[in-house]
C-alpha cells in the first residue's frame, strides 16, 4: 500500500477546504431545510381539513431549493472526481474543457430539479 507523505496530506486538506468554502451555502441550506422538516409538527403539514396556501408555496420553495442545492453539490462532486485535471485558472478563454464542465453542471442540476 502506498504511503501518503505530509505534503500530499496538506494538499488534500486544502482541496477539501476549498470545496467546502465554495459549497458552504448549499450545505447550510440543505441542513436547515432538513431541520425545518424534522421540527415542524406533522399536524401542521398533514392536516387535510384546513388548506393553507402559504404552506403550499413554502413547500414548493423548499423542494425546489433543496433539489437545486443537491444538484449543485452532486455536480461539484462529480466534476472533482471525473475531471480533477481541469483547472479554470489555467484555461484561456472558452475551451472545450470549460464547455464540457458547464454542460455537466447544467445537465446534473436540470436532472435534479426535474426529479430524474
Amino acid at each position: 500500500m502506498k504511503k501518503i507523505n505530509k505534503g500530499e496530506k496538506i494538499k488534500l486538506k486544502t482541496k477539501i477546504i476549498n470545496v467546502l468554502r465554495r459549497t458552504w451555502f448549499e450545505l447550510l441550506s440543505i441542513l436547515s431545510i432538513f431541520f425545518l422538516i424534522y421540527f415542524i409538527p406533522t399536524d401542521y403539514i398533514t392536516n387535510s381539513d384546513v388548506i393553507n396556501p402559504k404552506l403550499g408555496l413554502l413547500s414548493l420553495f423548499f423542494s425546489k431549493f433543496l433539489f437545486i442545492s443537491m444538484g449543485i453539490l452532486h455536480a461539484t462532486i462529480t466534476r472533482k472526481v471525473l475531471f480533477p485535471y481541469i483547472n479554470f485558472k489555467e484555461e484561456k478563454g472558452l475551451t472545450s474543457n470549460a464547455i464540457m464542465v458547464i454542460v455537466l453542471y447544467a445537465i446534473i442540476i436540470f436532472g435534479w430539479v426535474r426529479g430524474g
